[in-house]
């Protein structure tokens, strides 16, 4: 089992390699909004001008959380669907 460190390792390296945006701005994970859901690491991303500066202006849209499997070290992005879901179940615990 990969432990959190180890995952936001690999949704870095995934961000970086597969990340449209990371072409276009300087990108990076927010571990610090990060969570675990059962066998998942669940970590969302921004531009570094958005999560180091605050300027709202540089915020990312439409990009979906990172997803590691702790056992394997599999990683994708959450679909829309899956996005809401956590979303509802965080709000009613």
């Amino acid at each position: 089992m990969l432990s959190e460190e180890e995952a936001g390792v690999l949704a870095e390296n995934y961000l970086q390699k597969y990340c449209p945006e990371a072409s276009e701005v300087e990108v990076r994970t927010d571990p610090e909004h990060a969570f675990v859901d059962g066998i998942n690491y669940i970590v969302p991303f921004n531009s570094v001008e958005r999560l180091d500066g605050g300027n709202l202006d540089a915020e990312l849209t439409g990009n979906y959380p990172i997803r590691v499997n702790l056992q394997t070290g599999e990683c994708d992005t959450l679909t829309l669907n899956e996005l809401a879901a956590y979303a509802r179940r965080r709000r009613s615990h």
